[in-house]
């Protein structure tokens, strides 16, 4: 005879928390179990959809049977008078509401129920059938697709090994002492943690663009934006690589860099700004980034006035001027730091044509390479070797004797006409041909424009896949990693129209992309900015009006863990109450101790203290 243990028996309650649309009661059975993943159980696989109910229901008629056997053993012909439940039977009968079908009992009729909904968002897997609905189909493996997904940690355990009950295997035999009990409240259908997202707007210093840039004057109140002829709108908030200290910020008529020192008593973080821009000059910033190491602030500027011009110009971490660059008349778009921080490299348009550009510290540069098509970003993959993409597809690009050659177009044949917009690099860089030959730990991304298509490669190969939720892309995040694991995993965010956020792992790259969580904003949400910690393990998403942060790993729920709002939500919007028409900027700090998020006329210094 078969012994229910107490393994088996957790599972078929958390299978049933599952199916029925409790799992957050779910969560904290695998919680107290100690289990983190119980799919991975061997026996899982055997286990029927519905099966607790399905063999209480047979232990239900088992009771019957043997509470009908008269004392000779023999089954009699009048049901027992009392149920399992310590009901009259007869009470409940005359009690019941008649079946709608003639014939069927309440539990044989499948019951309509809507699935719950959280966040504004309808799942499938979980709880999307009555608890009780069982209609005797086959519910085998082969034919019942398992659709349960663990995300959920564990942090302790009710029972261990040295329990008297326990066998060498920690496994406990249920006996009629041994009853589990069970708390159930209703939670969302997929597994989440049990703790409410932790409030981030209390520690929080906002930086207002528009206010004098004196020394700590960025904690005075914003004039209105009628007292400018040109507002300030931010575009771009960029941590130093190294410095948690150094924020730099531009927007269209915006250069600066501020110094950022922490204070005691969660009282605001103490500022101190250093203006970029030639004052008396109009110009307007057309592209701004930092060196990897953190040593450089390069900034385009298109100036106007008798003789427009494009000037580009190199800062310290300060906001000290290095060195200026050759200027021209083409306005640069984008500006990417090579991996040792000697070179930059600047895309330029002309006309519906573009050029790249390579600038050595020290005042020499490349002959200018001329594109018959307009280019959007680019990356580099080593010292002398990067990509670009645009209009005319992926193309890749090598140093060769001082002049910049094109080596080959990597997107595929039948995506010609698709425009890509943003690309990014996960690391490690390449660092020689041998490279090549072995199995790599890099990915190069890009998204297409106006179209749910991503580009990957691992720099040996490509391929473009169709994104999950099929609407057009917004933007992307892509971890960084200079010194990979074969385990650890290639994180990719990707935004798009819809309310959600897909995170998927680029490990498994050139197979199907690993979706690791699908996680869901809220009704009329769309995240217009993502951003990785440094380490990875956080995803922070900016929506228009607040800031959600999420853990990466698998197990970790799709419930953010920490959020910010603004406590004066009016004032949050742009200084011409456009907003929503804004840029949105975030980044992580090189700690993970700090968000910035920055719309319109200010930015947003959001603390954030790891648990």
């Amino acid at each position: 005879m078969q012994k229910l243990t107490s393994t088996q028996l957790n599972y078929l309650i958390w299978r049933y928390l599952q199916e029925s649309g409790y799992s957050e009661a779910a969560t904290k059975l695998q919680r107290d179990w100690n289990q983190p993943d119980p799919q991975s159980l061997p026996f899982a696989s055997h286990i029927k959809t519905h099966a607790l109910v399905a063999l209480v229901q047979r232990g239900l008629l088992y009771y019957d049977i043997q509470a009908s056997l008269d004392e000779n053993g023999q089954l009699g012909t009048a049901p027992p008078a009392i149920s399992f439940f310590g009901e009259s039977v007869q009470d409940e009968e005359e009690t019941t509401s008649p079946s709608p079908r003639q014939g069927l009992s309440p539990l044989e009729i499948p019951k309509k129920r809507k699935s719950k909904r959280t966040n504004g968002a309808s799942y499938e897997i979980n709880g999307s059938v009555d608890r009780m609905d069982i209609d005797g189909e086959d519910q085998s493996p082969s034919t019942k697709t398992n659709r349960i997904q663990t995300t959920t940690t564990t942090t302790a355990t009710t029972r261990t090994a040295n329990s008297p009950l326990a066998n060498e295997n920690g496994d406990v035999e249920m006996t009629i002492e041994d009853r589990p009990i069970l708390t159930i409240t209703n939670g969302q259908s997929v597994g989440v943690q049990s703790h409410k997202p932790e409030e981030l707007g209390p520690a929080t210093t906002f930086l207002h663009l528009a206010a004098d840039a004196s020394a700590n004057s960025a904690l005075a109140p914003a004039p209105l934006a009628d007292d400018f002829s040109e507002p300030i709108h931010v575009t771009q908030a960029l941590w130093n690589p190294h410095d948690p200290s150094v924020l730099a910020t531009t927007g269209e008529t915006l250069s600066r860099v501020y110094e950022v020192q922490s204070s005691e008593n969660n009282k605001p973080l103490q500022t101190k700004c250093h203006e970029l821009l030639e004052e008396g000059k109009q110009s307007t910033v057309t592209a701004a980034c930092w060196s990897p190491d953190g040593n450089y602030f390069a900034v385009a500027a298109r100036t106007f006035g008798q003789d427009m011009s494009e000037e580009v110009k190199i800062y310290s971490k300060n906001g000290l001027l290095v060195d200026e660059l050759s200027s021209n008349h083409d306005m640069v778009l984008a500006l990417r730091w090579s991996p040792n921080s000697n070179q930059l490299l600047g895309i330029a348009t002309i006309d519906d044509k573009a050029s790249i550009t390579i600038w050595c510290l020290g005042g020499t540069e490349f002959p200018p390479f001329t594109a018959n098509a307009l280019l959007l970003d680019a990356a580099w993959t080593s010292e002398d070797v990067f990509s670009t993409c645009g209009e005319d597809g992926i193309t890749e690009f090598k140093l060769v004797e001082g002049v910049i050659k094109m080596q080959t177009v990597l997107t595929e044949k039948g995506y010609e006409q698709v425009s890509w917009r943003k690309m990014g690099f996960s690391g490690p860089y390449f660092t020689g041909e041998s490279d090549k030959k072995n199995p790599r730990l890099s990915r190069l991304v890009s998204i297409a424009d106006e179209k749910p298509y991503i580009w990957v490669s691992n720099l040996a190969s490509s391929r473009i896949y169709n994104e999950t939720s099929s609407s057009p892309l917004t933007t992307f995040a892509l971890s960084w990693n200079q010194s990979p694991t074969p385990d650890a995993p290639i994180l990719l965010a990707t935004a798009s129209t819809t309310a959600s956020i897909c995170l998927y792992d680029l490990r498994p790259f050139p197979n199907d992309l690993t979706l690791i969580h699908t996680l869901n904003l809220g009704p009329s949400s769309s995240a217009l900015a993502l951003s990785f910690s440094p380490d990875s393990t956080l995803l922070a998403a900016g929506c228009y009006d607040h800031v959600s942060v999420w853990k990466t790993a698998s197990y970790a729920g799709i419930l953010p863990v920490a959020e910010w709002r603004p406590e004066d939500k009016e004032n949050w919007a742009s200084a011409e109450g456009e907003g929503e028409e804004d840029d949105h900027c975030l980044e992580w700090d090189a700690q993970g101790e700090k968000i910035a998020f920055g719309v319109g006329q200010q930015i947003a210094l959001i603390e954030y203290h790891r648990r």
